[in-house]
């Protein structure tokens, strides 16, 4: 037994003994002997021929060998390696069984311009290939168009070269599946044939470098077969240089696509199209990724979740072809304009500061991470909610049945957010019976966004169907007329079903409107920075459930349009910066404070159960910074020495015990608790509440006493050597500001005999942010102040005094405005001078350029705004001022 093992190991030893390999001895012909050697360098042995079994042939670097005639190598255990930096051409076939190897950086070029037989062609993968990532196999001419390139090769680089006409388009019927490095198709010659991956069979084809198309035309799947798929994965960029990618045509997503990881361009004339909106062309890279097109994406387009999807150039989307982000787009200023498909960001980031032309399509923001369902298509229940942010420029629709907007879907969240001039427009062609035919739909818990100066406008309906609305505008939700963010010329539902919720969230003067619901279901927040605050402009009440958030801004309401809280509902926030300024209702059995306050004084009440109390009981709380003996006497009792004569509180209701909790501020007069009374009038006289509980100081506190009854109420003092119970608080008697050259003057003048310590000048370019400038330093009795030399920048410059008391209080002018004009512009005459619907401005420039004109008030505040071209010398400026109040105004070029 051991013998006969012994002799197979020394026969296979001895069958070893005979394989030799040579290596290549120059740029020769590599059918001739003479051309190999077994030393590197040469002067050693020379094959005697090609057919020994087991011989190595190795084509060395920097060599490049062309076939001069057929050549066969040995037989299936032979090789033929290319080095890196070696070049192997195939004018004439090679017959090789055994192994051909490329490695990295090797070359090997399919030429077979000689007279072949239809066998010969693909005779040198008759054997096993091994070809390294970095090797280049470049195919310039093949039999027929009927046969295949092989399957179930490992390809470095791929480069298809038609040099001239196989016969007709060349099918793979899926035979490719990994090329490791770039694919190139591409034609030098003239015959326009397609390169087809595959028909009607699956196809999964990886290519770990780029895909580049030159001149030539690829096509991804030539049938449309259900139930098959074709993915493509380009691990790197794809190229389109004046040929053609055509995604093909199916009826299936998301089973027929085109991925990559890295950058998109198109140029030279280069085609990329779909023969329907099923194939989807996919970024799914890891990294920044850029698209770059000179002409039309004609196929469906989708952001990956995960992928970060930058535009260089226009995006240009063909018919009813869909863009679909799940990943982050970044368009900036660069448009998009869709052919009537579906713009839809399912759980991905759109920011976009360009046009987005929409035409008769369907944009959407929802939940979900681009996957398609039949039934919700891209929008899904869970995962990340999608974000359009949107700046500057118009979303634009056409006056069309088919145009819709829709922030959300059923249980599916969606935020958009349309800042800076931002403009959604249903104002394009004219399609279909009567206008009004556009629709937004704010749904699922969504999110719309509108800034001061955002606009939705054109014929289109809203219905708010559940979500948070957020306003900026002044005028707040307007039934009808161009007012406010929302100027549609069809019906506003603002409350058209669902739990609706709204936000007034801006720094100008705001007003809820004429078609504010009168009944909040789910989240009333106020978020208004300006001195005004937000005025109701009817009733409103907070549901049971529902939510009052006071983070920022004074509520203003009065005896008919009052702020009430139903029993169950929540409030949220309140602060000295953050209060209702004027009557607020509650009902309810459970302790409750209401956050009120006026003129700047933040005084909140707390009431709460002192024994039995019901689900109806209802009180209204008002706060007033006065003297309340000038409306109620000073007819006093029980001991009482004095009352404040700087606040009171008006609290009515149920007359049912209640504690009442005041707070005791720096501008409340308190010096002394032990001697502190709370003090109610009973309609003849202040009654004596006695000493109740304190907490804090008398200047930063609080006091608690019991009521069976209720109306005005204040503090009072037992004593007449304690608790003075007055203050007296600056009060800004003017403020103007006016320009001197280029720079600013302000003037400011305050009460005699106040508690001033000093003034904070402030400045700013937005009438948001306000930053310091100087500070001026109060003299005892002095009442007039001014400063000087602020250097205006061109545009408008906004400027406030903060006054701050010795007691730490703050008080804030109105603000005003100056208007630097842009040099080398004259308004020269606004014609006609008093303003009507249309008004006509003559306008000089000494260049061409684009100009803003502002239109503000007596008081410097901007009532309008508009942009305009102007050319060099007299331009013609028309604009409609229709909205704006009768007044004395002035213009301003900037």
């Amino acid at each position: 037994m051991k013998q006969v093992l012994l002799l197979i190991v020394l026969t296979g030893f001895s069958l070893s003994l005979f394989a030799t390999t040579y290596y290549s001895q120059g740029s020769l012909s590599p059918n001739s002997l003479t051309s190999w050697n077994t030393s590197r360098s040469g002067g050693a042995s020379v094959p005697s021929s090609f057919t020994q079994a087991g011989d190595v042939f190795v084509i060395q670097s920097g060599h490049s060998m062309v076939t001069t005639t057929s050549w066969t190598i040995g037989n299936s255990g032979s090789t033929l390696q290319v080095e890196s930096g070696a070049f192997l051409q195939a004018t004439f076939p090679i017959f090789l069984t055994g192994s051909f190897q490329l490695l990295n950086g090797a070359t090997y070029y399919h030429e077979n311009t000689g007279v072949v037989t239809s066998t010969a062609g693909t005779s040198i993968f008759g054997g096993t290939e091994n070809f390294a990532a970095t090797s280049t196999v470049e195919i310039r001419n093949w039999i027929n168009n009927t046969t295949t390139l092989p399957s179930g090769i490992n390809w470095g680089n791929l480069v298809l070269n038609y040099e001239q006409s196989i016969g007709g388009n060349w099918n793979q019927q899926g035979a490719l599946t990994t090329i490791q490095g770039n694919f190139i198709v591409k034609r030098t010659g003239t015959a326009l044939q397609d390169f087809r991956f595959t028909n009607n069979t699956n196809l999964n084809l990886s290519i770990g470098g780029d895909l580049i198309i030159e001149q030539a035309i690829l096509l991804l799947k030539e049938g449309n077969s259900g139930g098959t798929s074709s993915i493509v994965q380009v691990n790197g960029g794809i190229t389109v240089n004046g040929g053609t990618l055509n995604l093909g045509a199916v009826d299936q997503k998301p089973n027929n696509e085109l991925r990559f990881k890295g950058n998109f361009f198109v140029f030279g004339n280069g085609v990329v199209t779909a023969s329907s909106e099923d194939p989807f062309l996919v970024a799914n890279g890891t990294g920044a990724q850029t698209l770059l097109s000179s002409g039309t994406v004609n196929c469906s387009f989708r952001i990956a979740k995960g992928a970060f999807m930058k535009l260089n150039s226009a995006l240009t989307l063909g018919t009813n072809k869909s863009f679909i982000v799940a990943g982050t787009v970044v368009a900036g200023i660069n448009p998009i304009i869709m052919g009537g498909g579906s713009l839809v960001v399912s759980g991905g980031v759109f920011n976009s500061s360009a046009k987005v032309d929409m035409k008769d399509g369907t944009c959407q923001v929802c939940q979900g991470n681009g996957s398609f369902n039949v039934s919700t298509n891209w929008c899904a229940t869970s995962g990340d909610t999608g974000i359009i942010n949107f700046s500057v420029d118009t979303i634009l629709f056409n006056r069309s049945v088919a145009s819709n907007l829709r922030i959300g879907a059923t249980g599916s969240k969606g935020k958009l957010l349309v800042t800076n001039n931002g403009v959604i427009s249903f104002s394009g062609t004219i399609s279909g019976p009567p206008q009004n035919r556009g629709t937004i739909d704010l749904t699922g818990n969504s999110f719309f966004s509108l800034d001061e100066n955002s606009v939705v406008r054109g014929d289109a309906f809203y219905n708010g169907n559940g979500g948070w609305l957020v306003l900026g505008a002044s005028p707040g939700l307007t039934s009808s007329g161009q007012f406010g963010n929302f100027q549609i010329t069809g019906s506003r539902n603002y409350n058209n079903g669902g739990v609706n919720s709204f936000e007034f969230k801006s720094s100008l003067p705001q007003f809820t409107g004429n078609s504010f619901p009168s009944t909040i279901q789910g989240t009333f927040r106020v978020t208004n920075s300006s001195f005004q605050g937000l005025t109701l402009q009817s009733a409103v009440t907070i549901a049971s459930g529902a939510v009052l958030e006071l983070t920022n801004g004074k509520v203003k309401t009065n005896s008919g349009f009052i702020l009430s809280m139903n029993r169950g509902s929540t409030l949220l926030g309140g602060s000295a910066t953050a209060y209702v300024d004027g009557p607020m209702r509650k009902t309810g059995e459970t302790a409750f404070t209401y956050h009120v306050g006026k003129q700047n004084r933040y005084s909140p009440v707390t009431l709460r159960p002192n024994g039995s109390s019901g689900v109806t009981d209802t009180y209204v709380v008002e706060y007033f910074p006065g003297d309340p003996t000038t409306i109620y006497g000073n007819n006093l009792s029980q001991f009482i020495d004095h009352i404040s004569s700087a606040e009171y509180w008006n609290i009515t209701g149920s007359a049912v015990p209640r504690f009442i909790k005041f707070k005791i501020t720096p501008y409340s007069g308190v010096t002394d608790f032990p001697t502190l009374v709370g003090s109610y009038f009973d309609g003849s006289s202040w009654l004596n509440l006695f000493n109740g509980s304190t907490t804090g100081t008398t200047s930063n506190g609080s006091f608690e006493v019991s009521a069976n009854n209720f109306g005005p109420f204040t503090f009072g003092s037992t004593s007449a050597a304690t608790n003075a119970l007055s203050s007296l608080p600056v009060s800004f008697l003017s403020f103007n500001a006016r320009k001197a050259g280029t720079t600013a003057l302000l003037n400011w003048s305050i009460s005699g005999d106040v508690d001033a310590d000093y003034f904070e000048v402030q400045g700013s370019f937005d009438n948001q942010q306000f930053q310091p400038i100087a500070t001026v330093k109060a003299i005892e009795r002095k009442t007039d102040y001014s400063y000087s030399g602020i250097t205006l920048r061109p545009g408008v410059n906004y400027y406030r005094i903060k006054a701050v008391e010795k007691t730490g209080r703050t008080l804030f002018t109105k603000v005003a405005a100056l208007v630097l004009a842009n040099k080398g512009i004259e308004i020269l005459r606004a014609s006609p001078s008093i303003i009507t619907n249309q008004t006509s401005l003559q306008v000089s420039s000494s260049t061409n350029t684009t100009a803003s004109f502002l239109l503000t008030d007596v008081q410097g505040r901007v009532v309008y705004q508009t942009m305009a071209t102007l050319m060099q010398g007299v331009t013609e400026v028309k604009v409609n001022l229709s909205s704006i109040a009768p007044g004395v105004y002035y213009w301003h070029a900037i």
